[in-house]
């Protein structure tokens, strides 16, 4: 498990939808919008994280062939 949270927090496609992330609940709050907007962005930024998971671990896999 540390292994695979490492590989993520190293991965620059994590760190580039992380920082859009904070810059839009960042707008949305000093915009005023309701909570759903903040989590609407939230859920969308959990999924892409799961899938650039998903993509590099395809991707090794795919390497190692």
């Amino acid at each position: 498990m540390k292994t695979k949270i490492k590989e993520l927090l190293g991965s620059l496609r994590f760190w580039i939808v992380t920082l859009t992330a904070i810059t839009a609940v960042l707008s949305s709050v000093s915009e005023g919008q309701p909570i759903g907007g903040i989590l609407d962005i939230v859920t969308v930024y959990l999924g892409t994280v799961a899938g650039i998971g998903t993509l590099d671990k395809v991707a090794d896999k795919l390497s190692t062939k």
